[in-house]
């Protein structure tokens, strides 16, 4: 069998995908594991034996995934509640450092080891065994990796996304057998309670990483340090939201991801060069396979690169040993291993995509030899994006027909720019040399960013669709398969069906490019902590926002607004309403005029716009206190009322249905302002409701949250409640007669 591994690969994933979407039968396969071992030791030598191994193999992946599934009964999430508590553990992964003004954030992994029920005084210490993702506000000294730790604050559940597009912290750690988090607020909250071995290699590569980082920081000027510590360590905190967001417009962020790129420019041009300084072709794979450990263990060992480093690992062994190894077979076993270790990595969406992307490679790019017309590289951007596509556009929403020109230019220029900064590193004191390493290198990145910058511009060059149902992908990855199959057969009816499937995949993908169909007015209730954010989609498409949200401590407009309008496939927006002055209200709104189209910006009179908001001062517009905003045919309109810094109502009418978005809260705010009473009133987190005349014929009340007083005064009224943070994301349909409300998320 000419690649032996595939259906080995394919038997052991089906296990783990049956095991996890019918738990219920993991006893069925057990029993049929222990019929299949015994029948597979006398069927060895025969024919007959690979088909029931191939089965063997679907039952142990089967039972591994649930095995993998199992929590210990002293596991830490177990002790998830309200009230804070010590936990004492060893930290397991580098510390992610977060600096913004004064303030000090950092985030790591930690392997707990016991927690503590009670006080300092009292202690009821606990054995307890899992990993916990930390979160400390304001550390007092970054712990290293290996050292032990006990920290001080509110354990509970990861996250869950709250908004459509949102990130799921729940899922995010749940792939990384993580179920518990804790928050710790402070520098007295936390301490070293014992620092780490020496003799530990994870302390090792930690500090030699930030040792590279920091001499990357000293070497080159920002953007460029920020992208280097990207594509060689792995970090990419640094990087500014808006050259990451060029990246993925144009389909080439996997250059900013460690992945098989970087892992085979690596360990191609030292190959070349050990071979050009006289090694032989052994002892070349066997520097190579050093260099390359030692890049994937310094890049933070990702899944793709992981993935890049077993298979060059796999072809230099083969090398060593003098036999030739088939990419494929080195990309099964790959595949293979790293899910056999790691179940759950089986649905890491980086994982997805960098085995995705190098199977498309291997399968399809052969079949274009032919074609001498089309460039390699263009013919690898081309399999690899009509083999991805689906899948992006299924967890990003974003298409990028410009992907195929940006990766043509961009990564022959990045491999340049890699290789000479890597250089760059090992030869800064050498003079003259490792200057001139430096400013090539630097001037390299510089290209290749204005190049992606440009073609983010381009108004085609990107956009957000609807994310493609279960069936739709099944189409497409079936017809695909369908059309390697049948490809390149010399019979007549093979031909045909070759023909057949690929026509059912194209129209399959022409199906997916789609955004969501114009379905009325409704009222999209976003939540943003305290302060919800408003999208009114009008009757004839008309899209606004009311409210930016805030930029501190993060960037909602970045966070929570563009993923939700990705997600929505919207790139344009008619409109955005700065419902008040606060900070809170138009922080987010630099990120949101930098990445959508935005015809207008409607301010109060009295609003004083920041300096930084003043190149876009040609889409603003002041309106006066009860002025209409806008006014559409179908009894739709939108105006606003203010007395005060305060004192703001935002009034939304939909035929006979009233809408009062009160930004503020009702404290403040004159009885006169919500005179006749609306039909749905949405607030922020208040602590505190004051009555008035017609309270009662509210029919819906939105809020984050509220306070032990006004959750009382709520309880009273005969509308309908619902808090944003409880539940998540509203959507509210207007009709004629009424109302409809729907959540947009799973909580």
């Amino acid at each position: 069998m000419k690649f032996p591994f595939l259906p080995l690969a394919i038997s052991l994933s089906l296990g783990m995908v049956s095991s996890r979407y019918a738990p219920s039968v993991t006893p069925v396969a057990v029993s049929l594991l222990v019929i299949l071992l015994p029948l597979a030791w006398f069927l060895r030598g025969r024919k007959s034996f690979f088909p029931v191994f191939l089965i063997l193999i679907f039952t142990a992946g089967w039972i591994g995934f649930s095995i993998d599934g199992l929590k210990p009964e002293n596991s830490v999430h177990q002790f998830v509640s309200d009230r804070r508590l010590a936990v004492t553990g060893i930290v397991a992964t580098l510390p992610d450092v977060k600096c913004r003004g004064r303030g000090r954030n950092i985030s790591f992994v930690l392997k707990s080891t016991e927690v503590n029920l009670g006080s300092r005084r009292y202690p009821k210490p606990r054995a307890v065994r899992g990993q916990v993702w930390v979160y400390w506000i304001q550390p007092a000294t970054v712990p290293s990796v290996g050292d032990k730790v006990r920290l001080y604050g509110l354990l509970k559940k990861p996250r869950q996304a709250q908004n459509p597009g949102g990130f799921d912290q729940t899922r995010y750690l749940a792939e990384k057998n993580i179920h518990a988090m804790i928050e710790v607020i402070g520098p007295n909250s936390g301490r070293i309670v014992a620092e780490g071995s020496v003799f530990q290699p994870a302390r090792w590569i930690g500090k030699l990483r930030l040792t590279i980082a920091s001499k990357i920081d000293v070497l080159y000027q920002r953007p460029e340090s920020s992208m280097l510590k990207a594509v060689i360590l792995g970090f990419r905190s640094e990087i500014a939201s808006g050259l990451k967001s060029a990246f993925v417009k144009t389909g080439t962020i996997h250059l900013l991801s460690i992945s098989g790129i970087h892992i085979t420019m690596v360990a191609g041009g030292f190959y070349l060069l050990f071979l050009a300084l006289g090694a032989g072709r052994r002892m070349t794979a066997m520097l190579t396979m050093a260099v390359v450990l030692c890049y994937v263990s310094i890049s933070g060992m990702g899944l793709p690169a992981q993935r890049a480093g077993w298979m060059a690992g796999i072809v230099l062994l083969g090398v060593i040993w003098g036999r030739p190894s088939l990419s494929m077979n080195a990309l099964c076993v790959a595949f293979f291993l790293m899910i056999l270790a790691r179940p759950r990595d089986l649905w890491n969406i980086g994982f997805q995509l960098s085995y995705l992307c190098v199977f498309s490679l291997i399968a399809f790019l052969p079949r274009f030899s032919s074609c001498r017309s089309l460039p390699g590289s263009l013919g690898g951007s081309l399999v690899v994006t009509a083999g991805t596509f689906p899948l992006v556009l299924y967890y990003f929403n974003v298409f990028s027909p410009v992907s195929l020109m940006a990766n043509f230019v961009a990564i022959p220029i990045f491999d340049a720019a890699l290789f000479l900064s890597l250089f760059s590193l090992l030869f800064s004191a050498v003079p003259l040399l490792g200057e001139w390493l430096i400013a090539i290198s630097s001037a390299f990145i510089q290209l290749m960013s204005a190049w992606i910058v440009q073609l983010s511009r381009l108004t085609w060059g990107y956009w957000f669709l609807s994310k493609p149902t279960p069936w739709q992908l099944f189409g497409y990855y079936g017809s695909l398969a369908g059309l390697l199959f049948f490809w390149g057969r010399n019979s007549l009816w093979k031909k045909q069906m070759a023909i057949l499937c690929a026509g059912i995949c194209l129209v399959t993908g022409l199906t997916m490019m789609r955004t969501e169909p114009d379905a009325g007015f409704f009222v999209n209730v976003l939540c943003a902590g305290r302060d919800p954010v408003i999208h009114v989609r009008f009757s004839g498409g008309r899209n606004w926002l009311i409210g930016a949200g805030r930029r501190f401590p993060s960037d909602q407009g970045e966070k929570i607004i563009l993923p939700y309008f990705q997600q929505k496939g919207i790139r344009a927006l008619d409109g955005i309403l700065v419902p008040g002055s606060y900070k809170k209200h138009w922080g987010g709104l630099m990120t949101i005029l930098r990445e959508l189209r935005v015809q207008t910006v409607v301010f109060p009179g009295d609003f004083h716009v920041p300096e930084e908001l003043s190149r876009y001062s040609d889409k603003f517009r002041y309106v006066r206190s009860g002025e209409t905003i806008l006014e559409l045919p179908d009894r739709e309109s939108l105006m606003m009322e203010w007395a005060g810094k305060k004192d703001t109502a935002v009034f939304i009418e939909a035929g006979q249905q009233k809408i009062c978005f009160v930004p503020c809260g009702l404290d403040p705010l004159r009885i006169s302002r919500i005179s006749p009473p609306p039909d749905i009133l949405i607030l922020p987190f208040v602590k505190k409701i004051a009555p008035w005349n017609g309270v009662e014929e509210v029919r819906l009340w939105v809020l984050p949250g509220a306070e032990t007083e006004a959750a009382l005064f709520l309880q009273k009224q005969a509308g309908q409640r619902y808090f944003l943070n409880e539940k998540g994301a509203l959507n509210i349909r207007v009709f004629e007669t009424g109302f409809l409300t729907k959540n947009l998320v799973k909580v």
